[in-house]
């Protein structure tokens, strides 16, 4: 492939090199989730990584993969992406154009940039696990106190006897600059080449990147894969599921739910469990206040703060709005109060001239940003903060 020829995105999901394949008789794919780290506490998000292993001594494709705790559903991936292309005998050619917003005069946001797919034909691709390999993909889960289990669901099907269709080449170019109508311009183009791709030999078949390099969200770059069928022999396919279900190492909280509550005679409302660094307590949300709960101690802190300690619980900082869409650049001085303070608040200027003000505050300024809300007549509730 020359420099300029270029591959399909991936998703993100990595073949890794795996051990020779499996034995007759054995489960077609070994499936399993471990968690990074030695346990989950309740409402702190954890990282599971996933792993799909093929013990075949032939390709699977993988369609679908499905993460489950309780009644979270942490992971969900259809993996077929599809594109029109033009199919002939044992080949396809796929051809997309970028097409950007033009707001011109108008005071509006550009729209997201969107593909144009030309063709009367489908062309569906996925991900293919050679035989020994394994798929790993990493998803977040959000355990409960309840929760036990993480149940994973795979979706795969055979591609022993298919004319599997692999990307041979492909280019990114400008494309010639013309009105796509629609207020659109056309910004460049993607050309890719499939043909049959049989036997697949022992190397692993790698996805590809654009430019030999990671893509980035912010590209706007389609999704695919570097292996495909027509739609037609696609969906003959026979689909096959596989799942799993692993216990997570849940650490409970030493002090319960309900003796924090008997403790903060709080009954009932919203509640979390926050632990980071410098907290570890139960959160519950009682009549504009919030009651922090820990092992022998109890704090109030003014505001409603289960989403913003949840937040904290899987970042250093979380964003709060103190106001949006103001014609003055700091109303009621609330920003230069809070910088006073020693605390990062800004105002920015929006499309139209119209004012935004946030608050970023660190797990270590929690209850400082609180008191000095609290100074201005002001509370948190939600991921925003209500003045009174």
């Amino acid at each position: 492939m020359d420099g300029k020829a270029i591959g399909l995105l991936s998703l993100g999901l990595l073949f890794l090199a795996g051990s020779a394949a499996a034995q007759a008789g054995a489960l077609p794919l070994e499936v399993s989730v471990e968690v990074l780290g030695r346990s989950v506490v309740p409402y702190v998000p954890a990282t599971v990584v996933v792993s799909v292993r093929n013990r075949l001594a032939e390709p699977v494709a993988i369609v679908g993969l499905r993460g489950a705790s309780g009644e979270e559903v942490f992971l969900e991936q259809a993996l077929e992406q599809r594109f029109a292309a033009t199919l002939s005998d044992g080949e396809a050619r796929v051809s997309g154009t970028r097409l950007v917003d033009q707001p011109g005069a108008q005071a509006r946001l550009p729209a997201s940039a969107r593909w144009r797919w030309s063709g009367e034909d489908e062309l569906v691709t996925f991900p293919v696990l050679l035989p020994g390999r394994t798929l790993v993909t990493k998803a977040t889960v959000r355990p409960t106190e309840q929760t036990q289990f993480a149940q994973v669901q795979v979706r795969y099907a055979f591609l022993s006897h298919e004319r599997l269709l692999g990307a041979v080449r492909a280019r990114r170019e400008p494309a010639p600059a013309a009105d796509a109508g629609e207020g659109l311009r056309a910004a460049e183009r993607l050309l890719a080449e499939f043909a049959v791709k049989t036997p697949f030999g022992s190397a692993p078949e790698r996805p590809l990147t654009w430019r030999g390099r990671a893509v980035r969200g912010g590209d706007e770059l389609p999704v695919g894969y570097p292996f495909g069928l027509p739609r037609a022999r696609f969906e003959r396919l026979e689909e096959n599921v596989t799942e799993t279900r692993q216990p997570l190492p849940l650490r409970l909280p030493a002090v319960g739910l309900s003796e924090a509550r008997t403790r903060a005679k709080v009954a009932q409302g919203r509640y979390a469990y926050a632990c980071f660094p410098g907290l570890e307590a139960w959160v519950l949300e009682k009549s504009g206040d919030t009651v922090l709960v820990g092992l022998s101690e109890i704090e109030v802190l003014p505001g409603q703060l289960v989403d913003v300690l949840l937040a904290l619980n899987a970042s250093d900082t979380v964003e709060l709005e103190l106001f949006a869409s103001e014609k003055q650049e700091d109303p009621g001085e609330l920003v230069a109060f809070l910088r006073s303070r020693r605390l990062d608040a800004a105002s920015s200027q929006q499309k139209g001239g119209l004012w935004r003000g946030t608050l970023r505050i660190k797990r270590s300024e929690l209850r400082s940003a609180c008191g000095a809300l609290k100074e201005k007549g002001a509370h948190i509730e939600g991921l925003s903060v209500v003045i009174h």
